[in-house]
């Protein structure tokens, strides 16, 4: 079995996709990837970016799901009537 870090534990476990942590990082996809694989060696400064993209994914996540909760409880109770535009 491949060996595979932390971070793409936690992102595949949590539905994080390559796109969205690269982004989030401002890296490209490839170069996570490469990381997560261990074909490129990791630093400190690589482990403090990624964790800072970590934490604005999760925080980004954080507001989502919050818009959702809000927008669940207008129409608890009515979920299934004709929506309004």
């Amino acid at each position: 079995m491949q060996e595979i870090t932390n971070m793409r534990g936690l992102r595949l476990k949590h539905n994080v996709t390559l796109s969205e942590l690269a982004q989030a990082a401002g890296v490209s996809v490839q170069q996570i990837s490469r990381v997560e694989l261990f074909e490129h060696p990791p630093t400190q400064s690589l482990e403090r970016k990624y964790e800072s993209a970590m934490e604005e994914v999760i925080v980004r996540r954080y507001g989502a799901v919050r818009e959702l909760e809000n927008d669940y409880r207008a129409v608890k109770g009515i979920l299934l009537d004709r929506a309004e535009d």
